[in-house]
């Protein structure tokens, strides 16, 4: 706002004023929402009443709809049944990531709506549980051990498809005795210990299970009779939990993809503004910045 006072020869105030007046073109239409949503939060401003924002978006045409200052489930509530009830009556899958809070709406705002968990936060739960496997167990070493220094340098090719890894090409491996390929390296990783090698083996069936989209591939490592590390067990335990909304992710294609890159780019606005301050100036900020379109250069027009 100040560049833009800068460039007009006018003050800020006046610039601000100006942002005010798009307050009424701004607000929520109560009689329509979009048949899926997507949901995520970010960090808020600091006059907002919550720590963090919610933020919602059409998950069918992939439109920015709504940034609310607070993502508590009362505050969600009210501010969702202000809709007509045929407006979330039409709403019928939810994408969100690991929050609990987000599913509890469909209980009691929309009733005909399913719940999926994202993809990327399936897989990046087990690979936390089995980083902190590996941590554990790495420590179990002397720091000048060379199975220490092994599994600390070697930790991302643990986290690679297990059908991706290399089985042709050998070369030396620091640390790993003779010449070796990339799956001969997590062979020797995994024979250090009995606990990681099962960690492992969870971690490529969650994996593999994602990317197959195979619903009985991930009941079968799910199963509360199989014994996992502590770390691992503890975040398979969530998946449990979320077993139903992670089996809808692997049946139908949305993704909270596209909302995570909206957040990139709000994260972006606030950081070249600084910060804001006024939760009212934010919001109304990024509904520009969303609904302005550029303008094609008199160049490309004529192509």
């Amino acid at each position: 706002m100040h560049h833009i006072a800068t460039k007009l020869n006018i003050s800020s105030t006046t610039v601000l004023r100006i942002l005010h007046s798009y307050g009424n073109s701004v607000k929520p239409h109560y009689n329509w929402l979009p048949a899926v949503i997507n949901m995520d939060e970010i960090k808020s401003t600091r006059d907002a009443k919550g720590a963090m924002s919610f933020v919602f978006m059409d998950g069918m045409k992939r439109q920015f709809t709504d940034i609310l200052e607070s993502r508590t489930i009362e505050d969600l509530t009210k501010y969702f049944k202000r809709y007509t009830k045929s407006a979330r009556d039409r709403v019928q899958i939810i994408i969100t990531d690991m929050n609990y809070t987000y599913p509890k709406l469909v209980e009691t705002v929309f009733p005909n709506a399913i719940v999926i968990t994202d993809r990327f936060h399936i897989v990046n739960n087990v690979v936390v549980g089995f980083n902190q496997t590996r941590i554990r167990i790495m420590k179990k070493f002397a720091p000048s051990n060379i199975k220490y220094k092994a599994l600390k340098r070697y930790w991302k090719l643990l986290l690679k498809p297990n059908g991706k890894l290399d089985i042709s090409v050998y070369r030396n491996f620091t640390n790993i005795h003779g010449l070796n390929t990339e799956n001969s390296v997590v062979e020797t990783l995994l024979g250090f210990n009995k606990e990681l090698n099962h960690a492992y083996e969870a971690l490529q069936a969650v994996m593999s299970s994602v990317r197959l989209r195979d619903n009985s591939r991930l009941r079968i490592v799910l199963d509360p009779s199989q014994e996992y590390p502590e770390e691992m067990e503890k975040h398979l335990a969530s998946l449990r939990t979320n077993q139903s909304f992670i089996e809808n992710a692997l049946r139908y294609k949305y993704s909270n993809g596209p909302l995570e890159g909206t957040n990139n780019k709000l994260k972006v606005l606030k950081r070249v503004a600084y910060g804001f301050k006024s939760f009212l100036n934010f919001r109304l900020r990024i509904h520009l910045m969303f609904s302005v379109k550029k303008v094609p250069s008199r160049k490309a027009a004529r192509h």
